[in-house]
């Protein structure tokens, strides 16, 4: 765990860009193209949702959807982040604003590598905890003859 944390903190990238629909940004390796905002009305908030593409390599990945909700009572909306998992990084996808009609949005991407392996260091430590915690198995002992009494011979035979 304490290797993916340090991992996690030591080699973590991150990079604000604002793009306009179409617009495609190469970030550690990663080709991220933003693809539009679409508007979802739910009854107690407003949802922008950004879809961006991610590649590497020529390959595609699959989509982000970060977005900000607002709220009828909050001046400020609240965003959600939009994660891509991997085995050795974690790529990390948030709206921090956009223009009126979608046409151009701006973003901040996180890359934190071994986010994975402290899951699984987590996963190592409670499994060590609960064989630690767990009871001992009793060994069952013969039954054995009654010790001589001091002072007596035993009988052989």
């Amino acid at each position: 765990m304490a290797i993916a944390i340090t991992t996690s903190s030591a080699f973590a990238h991150q990079t604000e860009v604002t793009l306009a629909r179409g617009g495609l940004v190469s970030f550690q390796g990663y080709s991220l193209e933003y693809r539009g905002l679409r508007t979802i009305q739910q009854p107690q908030r407003v949802v922008r949702e950004a879809t961006v593409t991610v590649a590497k390599g020529g390959r595609a990945l699959g989509s982000l959807t970060p977005s900000l909700n607002e709220y009828p009572a909050s001046t400020d909306p609240i965003g959600s982040p939009s994660i891509h998992y991997g085995v050795l990084r974690d790529l990390y996808s948030s709206l921090v604003g956009f223009d009126a009609t979608g046409g151009e949005a701006t973003f901040r991407f996180f890359l934190n590598p071994g986010v994975f392996w402290l899951w699984v260091g987590g996963a190592i430590v409670v499994l060590g905890g609960l064989l630690a915690a767990w009871p001992a198995r009793r060994r069952r002992t013969a039954a054995a003859a009654p010790a001589p009494v001091p002072g007596q011979l035993a009988s052989v035979g």
